[in-house]
């Protein structure tokens, strides 16, 4: 054959796979029904964003005040066949209409419930985790229980749905893979047994690409990668540190080291998976009580230079090896006691990169307000994932968005989710604060004087100052103005206001079949759809 043909053609296959590559994550979120938010951070691979976007403007339908989420775990709502279903600390499973928020029904299956359900369109059922060890199939025509699975330990985390099987992590360490269908075991993976106690784990999480489920463990601090026969593909400790509790010194309080709260974050088109441990709270002093470097490469180098605190890792999905290092220093919810920070959120754009939103440090916000420490250096913005989707930056840079005139506290970073181009970050507050990008070229997003440009969506606050002349006790729950709290000394654009009180984490924002859900810091899930807000 003649070899300008054999190049051409060489040249037409390795592009047709390099697409083939990049559409495989777009086309598992089509099968598992991308436009519901059905399982814990929307996806099996808990990317924490969906491609529908509900347009502004927004108007108020319904609320619930009475769902109380248990402190410190991840129970989410999520939707499936015309329900908003959430777990709540009185150990009931909601299903609420979403047309109305009225009960459709509310069961106690069994146990402490302390994860996100997981909703099966396949099977219109809803899969549900307990501290008693077992996995309820629940119908979610009237919440009876229609199948259980007992794991032998304890169940505090999510389960993941994928294909016909559902996924579990005991807290003893031990992976399950179950059929969906008849609830019997496919197989197992228990952990071999090492210098620590395994007792705590974080939900499972899926890699298309490469077949492969992934979890972390405590004590030992381990990430795993489990195949889907049963067999271990990759295991590694990607921390320095060791697992430990203790109590800090002054006002600090409790500390840990561990990978619980938290969940892998996977990256299929880009090979990644990122994990995030939780760490002290003198990890925020990484600078020695400074803000945080100016620059990418001089944040990246002060983390490698300590690497003890280093919260975030990327991991190469083949074989657990350190990708890059992620320009995020740590931070969570907490003014003593620091909490996991919040999980990422991963972008699939039009061409098939992905990229990440993120809560980070950086020393020009500081800069921008003529000063502050290593409290109050934190912003939002976007990172890359590779030396190629933006020129000029490398895989783990941060780029800006134009957030900074809200100004962030280290020390109070919420969740991050998204939903096509918008990006949602949340307060305690103001339980949904976003943004919809209007303009992420390569020529902005650095300095911060130059951020990634956006437009506020409607903001959504908890306890609303006199000073924003917005009627909590109003019907559409609207404040044209602006919006307010901490007796009106942090300000937000126009929004809603929702009349919630109570120190519960964490809130979260989801988007789902036209509506926006929000749960706020304690009892009340606030439901918006697209209309005129009055």
């Amino acid at each position: 054959m003649n070899r300008p043909i054999c190049y051409l053609i060489t040249i037409f296959l390795c592009l047709c796979v390099a697409n083939l590559s990049a559409e495989i994550v777009n086309i598992a979120l089509q099968k598992q029904g991308a436009t519901e938010w059905t399982q814990l951070a929307h996806d099996a691979q808990r990317t924490g964003w969906t491609p529908e976007v509900v347009s502004t403007p927004w108007r108020f339908k319904w609320l619930r005040s009475d769902v109380d989420a248990r402190s410190q775990y991840s129970m989410y709502p999520i939707t499936g066949n015309g329900k908003v279903y959430i777990t709540a600390a009185n150990n009931n499973v909601y299903a609420l209409n979403l047309s109305n928020g009225q009960n459709a029904w509310a069961v106690a299956p069994g146990g402490t419930l302390n994860s996100t359900p997981a909703y099966d369109p396949d099977t219109q059922s809803l899969f549900v985790c307990s501290s008693n060890g077992n996995l309820y199939k629940l119908n979610t025509s009237n919440g009876s229980t229609i199948g259980t699975f007992n794991a032998g330990s304890a169940l505090d985390t999510a389960p993941l749905i994928v294909g016909d099987r559902v996924y579990v992590t005991a807290n003893n360490g031990t992976l399950f893979a179950i059929n969906k269908n008849t609830m019997q075991k496919i197989w197992q993976y228990d952990v071999v047994p090492g210098t620590w106690t395994i007792n705590r784990v974080t939900a499972p999480s899926y890699s298309a690409t490469r077949d492969i489920i992934i979890y972390c463990t405590d004590q030992d601090l381990h990430v795993r990668a489990v195949r889907s026969n049963g067999t271990l593909a990759w295991d590694v400790k990607p921390t320095v540190n060791d697992w430990r509790s203790w109590t800090g010194g002054g006002w600090t309080g409790q500390q840990q080291i561990e990978f619980r709260h938290g969940w892998p974050m996977v990256a299929d088109n880009a090979g990644i998976v990122l994990v995030r441990l939780c760490l002290g709270y003198d990890s925020l002093e990484v600078g020695g009580g400074a803000p945080m470097p100016k620059t990418n490469a001089e944040i990246k180098q002060l983390l490698i230079n300590n690497p003890q605190h280093q919260a975030v890792f990327a991991l190469d999905l083949d074989d657990g090896s350190k990708a890059f290092i992620p320009a995020i220093k740590n931070g969570a919810y907490g003014d003593g006691y620091l909490g996991i920070g919040p999980m990422l959120c991963i972008r699939t754009l039009p061409n098939g990169k992905q990229v990440v939103y993120t809560v980070y440090c950086n020393g020009q916000v500081c800069e921008s307000m003529g000063w502050c420490d290593y409290r109050e250096d934190s912003t939002i913005g976007e990172m890359v994932l590779d030396n190629t989707t933006v020129p000029g930056y490398e895989a783990g840079d941060c780029r800006f968005f134009d957030w900074m005139q809200q100004g962030i506290q280290t020390d109070e970073q919420g969740p991050i989710s998204g939903a096509g181009d918008m990006v949602f970050f949340a307060h305690w507050d103001w339980p949904s604060e976003g943004i919809q990008i209007t303009d992420r070229s390569d020529s902005v997003g650095w300095p911060l004087s130059n951020p990634i440009k956006g437009t506020w969506t409607p903001w959504v606050v908890t306890e609303n100052s006199s000073g924003c002349g917005c009627s909590p006790g109003g019907s559409s729950h609207y404040c044209s103005n602006n919006t307010c709290a901490e007796n009106a000394g942090r300000w937000g654009p126009p929004g809603f206001f929702v009349g919630d009180s109570g120190w519960h984490l964490y809130p979260y924002t989801i988007v789902s079949s036209s509506h926006v859900i929000v749960k706020s810091i304690s009892a009340t899930i606030f439901v918006m759809e697209h209309g005129n807000p009055y």
